[in-house]
């Protein structure tokens, strides 16, 4: 009944990072819940919601290695595969750090939720699937 009502979790966050008072990663997260009929079953999990989450960084982690045809961004999955991260560093240009962070808010707030990474964050869906192509 709660589905049918628009009722469901949501949430939305912001990190700032700091290193000696210089900061040094900003980014921004959207959560959103499926409709339970639509929650899946993935590793020997439920799947009820779908995550993303956007950064600019100054340098990329360890085990962050960009792909040599976009050497300035990166995108990997996050809490398996319901969950999208894309972290890119200050070199990539203004137009794409636009873009990926142009996130939908309207999946926050229309009765139906977004169903996909891609409808969250569609740029970032673009750059997960050139990175990660399904089999």
């Amino acid at each position: 009944m709660a589905d049918f009502l628009g009722f469901r979790n949501e949430g939305a966050g912001f990190e700032v990072s700091t290193e000696n008072g210089i900061v040094t990663q900003k980014g921004f997260g959207l959560d959103v819940a499926l409709p339970v009929v639509e929650w899946y079953w993935w590793n020997n999990s439920y799947i009820p919601d779908l995550a993303v989450w956007s950064s600019e960084a100054a340098k990329f982690r360890e085990f962050e290695q960009p792909n040599a045809s976009h050497p300035f961004r990166i995108a990997r999955n996050i809490r398996g595969v319901y969950g999208m991260g894309i972290t890119f560093t200050p070199e990539e240009t203004a137009a794409e750090q636009a873009e990926l962070m142009r996130f939908r808010f309207s999946c926050l707030t229309q009765l139906l939720p977004c169903q996909s990474l891609g409808d969250i964050l569609p740029e970032g869906w673009r750059l997960l699937q050139r990175d990660y192509p399904e089999p």
